[in-house]
């Protein structure tokens, strides 16, 4: 075979190789799959829920949902290896996206690697959550003590949207 030809498809296979690598490894979109809208919660609830589960699809990390209207509840399932004993008390859960942020105060919920925060759904929030392809972040204590990179959290938007309007409130399931 010619050199150049040689030369050319290593070229050609090498371009086409990096393309497809690029294309599946888009972290943003990589976690937009961990998200769910599910009718009923982790406790097996009737209700709507945004879920973000671990990369093995299986494992819910987060878990938003609507308690009344106006407020988005976000609970928090640390991974099973986190000391919280060994770590500060958690004092704000919050959102953040373009260097803009929101906390509010978190409390224990039922169990030490259970957390819970709640949050008035205003604009600064919406915006916060609002798709636009780019990362949002939670900040939640972890293993590594950075905040969760969770893609683009369209659910989350969508869910926080209704419970604004009260159309995301517990309801039953037929």
């Amino acid at each position: 075979m010619n050199a150049k030809l040689v030369v050319s498809v290593v070229v050609a296979l090498s371009v086409f190789s990096g393309i497809a690598v690029a294309q599946n490894s888009d972290p943003v979109r990589k976690r937009e799959q961990q998200w769910a809208i599910r009718d009923v919660n982790a406790a097996g609830q009737p209700r709507r829920t945004a879920t973000f589960l671990a990369d093995d699809l299986k494992t819910v990390i987060f878990e938003a949902s609507c308690p009344e209207k106006g407020r988005l509840d976000l609970r928090y399932y640390a991974e099973p290896d986190l000391d919280t004993k060994k770590m500060p008390d958690v004092k704000q859960m919050g959102f953040a996206r373009h260097g803009v942020s929101v906390s509010s105060p978190a409390a224990v919920d039922g169990a030490p690697e259970r957390f819970l925060v709640s949050f008035a759904i205003d604009d600064k929030l919406l915006s916060i959550l609002k798709p636009d392809g780019s990362e949002m972040t939670i900040d939640a204590i972890n293993i590594t003590d950075d905040p969760w990179f969770v893609g683009d959290a369209a659910p989350l938007h969508q869910l926080a949207t209704a419970c604004k309007e009260g159309a995301g409130r517990q309801r039953s399931i037929d």
